[in-house]
């Protein structure tokens, strides 16, 4: 843990001290509060003006390969996205030319005999 001192005028330290008070917290709970959500909400903003990732194939092969390793399961449908570190549907459907579907069962089944029948579930 570390300690933080800032410089503040006496007037707006009273009444930040005043208004944590009246809401029932400490001037850490608040202040840590403020600080996260802030943090938080500058993440969402840095995210939604970043471009989207145009993905290829490679990139596509290798989304998916880490999927199953992590998971021990191939990705359903609605797993195809960015929260879970794969592409959409369409755009590994134009990727990998071929249903996402039935790319990820053999690959699925190639992983598991290359490490002598991973316990893998499908």
């Amino acid at each position: 843990m570390r300690v933080m001192a800032i410089n503040m005028e006496d007037n707006l330290f009273d009444e930040l001290k005043e208004h944590v008070k009246e809401n029932g917290l400490t001037l850490k709970e608040y202040i840590t509060d403020i600080v996260r959500r802030d943090l938080a909400q500058q993440t969402q903003q840095q995210e939604a003006t970043l471009p989207p990732m145009k993905w290829e194939k490679e990139d596509v092969i290798r989304a998916i390969d880490d999927f199953i390793e992590k998971n021990d399961r191939v990705p359903v449908q609605k797993e195809f996205k960015s929260e879970n570190g794969l592409p959409s549907y369409g755009a590994a459907l134009r990727c990998l030319e071929q249903p996402p579907s039935e790319y990820c069962k053999e690959r699925f089944k190639a992983l598991s005999e290359q490490s002598g029948g991973m316990s893998m579930n499908m």
